[in-house]
């Protein structure tokens, strides 16, 4: 017989799995209904505008940053650590810093996701310095700067 605690996580996560499910559903359906409205629009101005043609526009983004605020915590971050961080550990201070819950682990890799590749491109920049340790194991710092841009 099944340990009893072990029921009870199972059947709560379950009513979570389907809280989520419904909620996501009446925001489709809201979505949908938009939708409808919104073709129903462009066909009064336009009888003959074909809607199937209208490319769909993807827009998984997430913003957790105001313009300009990861780069300013994250210069903060490495100048306070005084050497060079991993990125899990650049993902921590950032998700602490900013109180950041993930509503799924799949919202949580896209963060991570975006996060190295925010720090690859301040790497070609030339404001960040990047080396791969043991078990490709990232790390970032604050490129010193050169004689010449003094």
């Amino acid at each position: 017989m099944a340990e009893s605690h072990i029921i009870s996580g199972l059947v709560k996560k379950r009513g979570e799995i389907k809280g989520e499910i419904e909620y996501l559903t009446s925001q489709i359906n809201t979505l949908k209904s938009n939708l409808n409205t919104l073709d129903k629009a462009i066909l009064l101005f336009e009888p003959e505008y074909q809607i199937d043609s209208i490319k769909t526009i993807h827009k998984n983004r997430v913003r957790y940053f105001d313009n300009g605020e990861f780069k300013s915590l994250l210069f903060t971050i490495l100048k306070s650590s005084g050497e060079a961080l991993e990125t899990q550990e650049i993902i921590s201070h950032l998700v602490d810093l900013k109180s950041i819950t993930f509503s799924s682990h799949q919202e949580q890799l896209n963060f991570k996701s975006v996060i190295f590749k925010q720090l690859k491109h301040y790497t070609e920049q030339n404001l960040l310095t990047h080396r791969v340790g043991g078990r490709n194991i990232h790390y970032w710092d604050i490129k010193p700067l050169e004689q010449n841009e003094i």
